[in-house]
């Protein structure tokens, strides 16, 4: 994705004598959407999943700033306007289609609305959150429903607070992680009734999702596999993704 943003627009500028090396504008892309997340809640311990949401948009947010922070001058400022130019900034949309393909987004919707039926169909949600409340954690998160304490978790503590490896650690982001480790306590707790009597109803719900949408399935793979190989050709390993 980096080389795709990136790649002609560095290439213009190395050739004009201005090192611009695409690479350094490789950042992690994650997000709270998790195209799997209602099998996640059914199936283990959420533990440090929120806070690899805001670690990773932490992650992207500080490279942003620094690219962002470089301001050229003289000769270097107008050779970015000639390779600008030559090279338009690629719009929001394009990003969107490269970062997550229209046939990925389906799937992860599809996926969604299944597995929904059957928590819909054989899950007591009222009960579960009937038991988290009582718990205490909602009023301590401020939250007035279980869902509500999910976004919170994955949208609260800026990306400036969030501590990275060898940062200290910030107040704000010291209480976030109490805050997440009580959180998913309490929500693990009373998820085990529920998690113990949808095994077989997720695996075949799974053999459906897979027989309706092999074809899609099989376009989003070769998207991939088509990204791996050209991320390949480009010097890109991944032992070493921020090559």
């Amino acid at each position: 994705m980096a080389h795709a943003l990136n790649g002609d627009f560095d290439e213009c500028m190395s050739g004009l004598g201005f090192s611009r090396p695409w690479q350094d504008s490789i950042f992690p892309v994650g997000g709270y959407d998790h195209p799997l997340s209602y099998t996640l809640w059914a199936a283990r311990n959420l533990d440090g999943y929120y806070r690899q949401m805001r670690i990773e948009e932490a992650q992207g947010w500080r490279i942003e700033q620094r690219l962002n922070t470089v301001e050229a001058t003289g000769d270097e400022a107008d050779a970015e306007s000639t390779c600008r130019d030559q090279n338009p900034a690629v719009d929001e949309e394009r990003t969107r289609a490269i970062r997550t393909p229209k046939v990925v987004e389906e799937l992860r919707n599809a996926w969604s609305e299944a597995m929904a039926q059957v928590f819909l169909a054989g899950a007591p949600y009222a009960d579960y959150e009937r038991c988290i409340t009582q718990t205490g954690v909602l009023e301590r998160l401020g939250a007035n429903t279980s869902e509500e304490a999910r976004t919170m978790l994955a949208t609260s503590v800026p990306p400036d607070l969030v501590a990275l490896d060898g940062d200290p650690a910030t107040p704000e982001w010291e209480e976030y992680l109490e805050q997440e480790s009580e959180f998913v306590g309490a929500d693990w707790e009373c998820r085990r009734d529920i998690r113990a009597g949808l095994g077989d109803d997720v695996e075949d719900a799974l053999d459906a999702f897979e027989a309706d949408n092999a074809d899609r399935i099989d376009t989003a793979r070769n998207h991939w596999m088509g990204i791996w190989q050209d991320a390949t050709a480009l010097g890109w390993s991944p032992s070493d993704p921020g090559s």
